[in-house]
């Protein structure tokens, strides 16, 4: 995991699965749901269940890229569509931020969305995403955590996206 001023922690580990084209870091002893594995979902659940009514998470999504995805610019133009759905979906959705951004270790191009909105409790939550086509594989990491939590946790989050670890099995 890169280090971008700051120490990281010593509980963070690696969780991998074979169907996975991307190895993920994070933090240690989260709860794994790889129950999605045969349509490219993964679940990473904190241990801590924040005010009692949220836990941080992590979704990795991945599937067969759509033909034009290839390039960062056709990335991009596909993002209008996810917008309109999280402002449909998401209660008090707010874009903060979506640009090109490297994801994983490897550096490939890909795209950063940071945005915040409500869940169903009213907890103002903020997610971070890296979006990329790799290999002709089509990988979306989300990470959710409580707003009033990313004074503690926001380089651990930025680590998270930017430590990624392609497989070359990503084909």
């Amino acid at each position: 995991m890169p280090d971008a001023g700051k120490a990281i922690p010593a509980e963070v580990t690696t969780y991998t699965h074979p169907a996975m084209v991307v190895d993920v870091c994070a933090p240690r002893g989260w709860e794994e749901d790889t129950s999605g594995a045969d349509r490219g979902i993964f679940l990473y659940l904190s241990d801590d269940v924040w005010n009692e009514q949220f836990r941080p998470n992590i979704v990795l999504i991945q599937r067969r890229a759509e033909a034009g995805t290839e390039s960062l610019e056709k990335l991009a133009s596909t993002q209008d569509e996810v917008e309109d759905s999280f402002a449909e979906t998401l209660d008090e959705y707010r874009l903060m931020h979506l640009d090109a951004d490297t994801v994983g270790l490897q550096g490939v191009p890909g795209l950063q969305r940071i945005a915040s909105y409500k869940n169903a409790d009213g907890i103002p939550l903020t997610m971070f995403q890296w979006i990329a086509v790799h290999n002709r594989i089509h990988v979306d990491l989300t990470i959710t955590y409580p707003t009033e939590l990313l004074g503690d946790r926001a380089q651990l989050i930025v680590n998270m996206g930017h430590g990624l670890l392609w497989k070359e099995s990503a084909q």
